[in-house]
């Protein structure tokens, strides 16, 4: 399995998650930061990371849109979506 196909599947269980987290009207309480670098705890991520246990913790805003920020990746684009993928491929 590579690498990219980890992330893939991150995000999906984060992105069926996130449906559930919808309908009960939590969708501000789960968050996915995903990047190329491993494992790695980098200073872009606790950028997103501190404000985000702020907002939870302490109630202080967000200082960025989560829905841009930490509940959106390349996989959300059209042309990156599973179906268009294996159309494009021939599956």
């Amino acid at each position: 399995m590579t690498f990219n196909n980890i992330v893939q599947e991150k995000y999906a269980t984060f992105a069926a998650a996130l449906d559930i987290f919808k309908e009960i009207n939590t969708e501000n309480r789960i968050a996915i930061n995903l990047h190329w670098t491993g494992h790695a705890v980098l200073q872009e991520d606790l950028e997103k990371a501190l404000p985000f246990f702020d907002y939870h913790f302490y109630g202080k805003p967000l200082p960025f849109d989560l829905t841009e920020t930490l509940q959106t990746t390349v996989y959300d684009l059209e042309i990156n979506k599973m179906d268009d993928l294996m159309e494009l491929l021939g599956r």
